[in-house]
């Protein structure tokens, strides 16, 4: 910047990305947010009627790594949790309520469990979205920057 003044009183960008599936800390990270959103849960009487870890990826697959994004969907769900038990269902119900129509449940909630590609194109997708590159660390990262945009 010319203008002193200017620089001097604005900060530099900071970049705060989703959680990337192709790096353990990130996986680790994003599920260890989602089991404890269900902990609070399931600590407010509320029963969960799935498998946490498939859960997780899909959660993590329709979110695009996003955790604001899961406990909007999570906060959603709640409104269709019938018999006090938080269901496969409610999770998916949640996901087209939560984002009032916008969003494309498959292939995160479909019956077949999400693969790893698909993981890594939902994160792609939304880096791309955002005008931002992804340096591509695996072979899957490097289909899915080719493939992307997956969700919609």
């Amino acid at each position: 910047m010319g203008n002193e003044q200017v620089r001097d009183r604005s900060l530099k960008t900071i970049e705060y990305h989703p959680y990337r599936w192709t790096k353990e800390e990130d996986v680790d990270a994003f599920v260890g947010a989602f089991l404890a959103a269900l902990e609070i849960l399931q600590a407010q009487g509320l029963k969960i009627g799935f498998d946490d870890m498939d859960m997780a990826r899909r959660i993590y697959g329709a979110t695009r790594g996003r955790v604001g994004m899961m406990l909007r969907i999570l906060k959603a769900s709640l409104f269709q949790a019938k018999e006090g038990t938080l269901t496969f269902d409610a999770i998916a119900r949640g996901w087209e309520l939560g984002l009032q129509g916008s969003g494309n449940v498959e292939p995160f909630f479909a019956t077949e469990e999400p693969t790893d590609t698909a993981l890594v194109r939902s994160y792609a997708s939304v880096m791309q979205e955002a005008d931002l590159k992804i340096a591509p660390a695996t072979l899957d990262e490097f289909e899915a920057a080719r493939l992307a945009p997956l969700p919609k």
